[in-house]
């Protein structure tokens, strides 16, 4: 399956794939991701000086998924947390957590 591209939101300098990848538009390069000591990936995004450090799922569920809507988490489905591809997240609420959806044992919940 092809890579997809979209822009980021939180700087438009950057773009994020369904893969889960980050890479700077002007030069093409592609981030690497860093842990953030518990697991989750993130990136720096830099812009006039300022770094932003972001988490990768938060990025490719703002670009590819349907709005967020309040009080929802980003969950991995494998439990891998460093699996940020599109296919891998999915938005859940606490209902659902009630209602079935094992989250104990899951990271990357954001």
């Amino acid at each position: 399956m092809t890579e997809q591209w979209k822009r980021c939101s939180r700087n438009g300098r950057y773009e994020v794939s369904d893969h889960g990848n980050v890479r700077n538009r002007d030069t093409n390069h592609v981030l690497r991701p860093r842990d953030n000591g518990y697991g989750l990936d993130r990136v720096q995004l830099c812009a006039n000086g300022d770094i932003d450090d972001v988490y990768i799922h938060q990025l490719v569920a703002s670009a590819f998924m349907k709005t967020r809507k309040k009080d929802t988490k980003i969950r991995h489905k494998d439990g891998n947390t460093h699996n940020n591809s599109l296919n891998n997240l999915e938005y859940i609420c606490e209902k659902e957590k009630k209602h079935g959806h094992n989250l104990e044992n899951s990271t990357g919940l954001s």
